[in-house]
Formats: structure tokens, C-alpha cells, sequence
């Protein structure tokens, strides 16, 4: 099975499949910090994770922050599928360690 499928099979059993919009919240700094939507938009758009009303959406901010913060904004407003689905891309990207932080599985 895949690493980022293990993850957030973990997570949501941890988490009784808690509340992503609260997960996004407490988590908001710092992924403003660490995602870089450059590489995630196609590839989110690719997993059915946004539609393209909502790439554009994104992709029309100007600064780097005020993509990721739109982007979060979007996946607060999606379904706990969504955001799993987007876990598992910001794992396939690379960003194997914002996946650990948000999901508390750091180090395994």
C-alpha cells in the first residue's frame, strides 16, 4: 500500500474522522509556510480535487501566500474525501513532511 494511503488511513481512524476544516485551522500557519501551490494545482486538478472555476480561483492571486491561503479556503469547503485526496498529493509532490505535520505521524 502506498505510504500517503497508510497515513491517512491512520489519521482518520485516529482522528474518529474528525473535522478537516479544524485541521486546516490549526494547521493554517504553517502550511501557508510550506505549500507551494505552483506544483500542487495541476496535480490537484488531475485527482478531482478542484474544479476549474476553483484552479482559476486560485491561480488569480498574486502572491504565493494568497494562493495557498485561497487554496485553503477551497479545501475548507470540500468534502473530508477532498482533503484526503489533497494529503495524498502534497505526499506524491514531495512534501512527504507537511503531510507528517498535519497528520501527527511524523518520523514513521
Amino acid at each position: 500500500m502506498h505510504r500517503a494511503c497508510v497515513i491517512l488511513m491512520c489519521y482518520t481512524v485516529s482522528e474518529g474522522g474528525g473535522d478537516h476544516t479544524q485541521t486546516i485551522r490549526q494547521h493554517y500557519v504553517f502550511l501557508l509556510e510550506h505549500l507551494d501551490t505552483f506544483s500542487l494545482l495541476d496535480e490537484l486538478y488531475q485527482a478531482k480535487v478542484l474544479t476549474d472555476e476553483e484552479m482559476n480561483i486560485v491561480s488569480l492571486e498574486v502572491t504565493s501566500i494568497s494562493r495557498v491561503a485561497k487554496l485553503l479556503s477551497v479545501l475548507s469547503r470540500k468534502s473530508r474525501e477532498h482533503f484526503d485526496k489533497f494529503l495524498d498529493v502534497v505526499d506524491k509532490v514531495g512534501y512527504e513532511y507537511i503531510v507528517d505535520h498535519v497528520t501527527g505521524r511524523q518520523g514513521q
